[in-house]
């Protein structure tokens, strides 16, 4: 987390690597959404940003990446979510078709 103190003097709580990564993940999905129109924005912005809220919430105490344990389990369930999503929209409600190319197609 960036702190500006009254003399304006930046200090980090955060590794400095996690910030710089967050900046630059964040922008290089911004520029690819509003610049190059890339449908894949969201694949920088996402951990860029979660990157950046996990840096500001290490200050009150609450960081899911700074024991292994919470973030493997974070990931874990990320997954999870993710996996039940695609299986009920694909297979149950058959709301996402994906097309399947054969050797004329």
């Amino acid at each position: 987390m960036l702190r500006i103190s009254t003399d304006l003097q930046v200090t980090v709580d955060s590794p400095r690597w996690q910030i710089a990564a967050a900046i630059v993940l964040t922008l290089s999905g911004l520029i690819l959404a509003v610049v190059a129109h890339a449908p894949f924005w969201y694949s920088f912005f996402g951990p860029g940003a979660f990157l950046f809220l996990d840096s500001v919430n290490s200050r009150y105490g609450f960081s899911v990446l700074r024991h292994r344990m919470t973030a493997l389990l974070f990931w874990a369930g990320l997954i999870s979510v993710a996996s039940l999503i695609e299986f009920v929209a694909a297979r149950v409600l058959h709301v996402v078709y994906y097309p399947h190319l054969g050797l004329i197609g």
